[in-house]
């Protein structure tokens, strides 16, 4: 307790004499509590009696800066605490989607194989056209029909293979 705190301060004064601070509560029945830095010093005057100083600062504003300093960096941590646990979350839902989109991808390329084999394995000829009708894609078939390779007519008009007769 305070009291306590208080007589060990004392006594320590008395047996050791050196300088000591100790911070204490003292109550008041009109202004509530108070916060007082008690400083003091022991020593013996020439009669060999024990002389004590002591000095009161009040230091009630510190005190009370000091408490609600630490209450605010508890509720600092609390909420450093819970945004950590938020963005671990979010991490782990992030990384869930990257698997599922790199498995849909990965799905993506084996069917995308499967069906160049399939265009390309056709003895018919396959031409893909945008709306522009630019050729967009060849199977190698096309190639036999017409004579032209798949560089040739890539980028190119669909006009360049229709044949057209001068009459009309």
């Amino acid at each position: 307790s305070d009291l306590d705190d208080y007589r060990f301060f004392f006594y320590f004064f008395v047996s050791a004499q050196n300088d000591d601070i100790l911070d204490i509560r003292l109550n008041n029945h009109t202004t509530g509590c108070m916060f007082a830095e008690c400083r003091g010093k022991a020593s013996y005057n020439s009669q060999n009696e024990i002389e004590i100083c002591l000095s009161l600062n009040n230091i009630t504003d510190r005190k009370q800066a000091d408490q609600a300093i630490a209450e605010l960096n508890e509720k600092l941590a609390e909420k450093v605490l819970q945004q950590t646990s938020d963005l671990s979350e979010s991490n782990l839902n992030l990384q869930k989607k990257i698997a599922e989109l790199n498995d849909f991808k990965h799905q993506l390329l084996e069917r995308e194989a499967k069906l160049n084999s399939i265009f390309n394995a056709s003895i018919e000829g396959i031409i893909t056209i945008d709306m522009s009708g630019i050729i967009v894609s060849v199977n190698t078939a096309v190639e036999t029909i017409f004579g032209y390779s798949e560089e040739e007519l890539i980028g190119h008009s669909i006009s360049k293979l229709i044949w057209r007769s001068k009459e009309r």
